[in-house]
């Protein structure tokens, strides 16, 4: 009869209408799914290579921290090795300032090692109006210079308090690959 198919016709347009929508849901979730897991599987991926960074972050650092303290050892030995020599000792770079100083050289002539630190050995020759601590500290730039150590300069120091105190310097130039970098007086 006609009026049955005027009836189930609409639904059935309805129904097929709705099955097509519901396959192209099922479809559209489908491709949502597989790039949900492609993205869960890059991100896995960039998680593991975070990992990985982290690790050889942490292996860095204990490299890091062991090269650190190798160093603080052997600054503790050079320091021990300075002092143990009982005689004052200066390390001076080209231009003839103070980059480090021992205990005993601190003691004689009452300062600290902030008194003497990135200040020339100049400011520390007592000047008496002679040409003596023109002549000594003329002695070290040509040391550094030529690259000869000299030995036993008779010369004033100056220390704290107005102490002044009569010593024999050397100084012997420190080289590396380019020349002379400073010296030990």
């Amino acid at each position: 009869c006609a009026c049955h198919h005027t009836f189930i016709l609409p639904i059935a347009y309805r129904i097929s209408r709705e099955f097509n929508q519901t396959i192209q849901l099922q479809l559209h979730n489908g491709l949502l799914r597989r790039n949900l897991e492609e993205e869960a599987v890059r991100l896995q991926e960039k998680e593991r290579q975070l990992q990985e960074q982290m690790q050889r972050g942490d292996l860095l650092q204990t490299e890091k921290d062991s090269a650190t303290e190798m160093l603080r050892d052997a600054s503790e030995e050079k320091a021990l090795l300075l002092d143990a020599i009982g005689e004052g000792v200066f390390g001076l770079n080209q231009r003839g300032y103070i980059t480090f100083t021992n205990t005993t050289a601190l003691t004689l002539l009452g300062c600290t090692e902030a008194d003497f630190l990135d200040e020339s050995i100049g400011q520390f020759l007592f000047q008496d109006g002679t040409d003596s601590e023109d002549s000594v500290y003329r002695a070290i730039a040509d040391c550094f210079k030529t690259g000869v150590p000299v030995h036993n300069m008779e010369a004033m120091l100056c220390g704290k308090d107005e102490l002044v105190l009569p010593v024999r310097l050397s100084c012997t130039p420190v080289a590396k690959d380019s020349g002379v970098t400073g010296g030990v007086s």
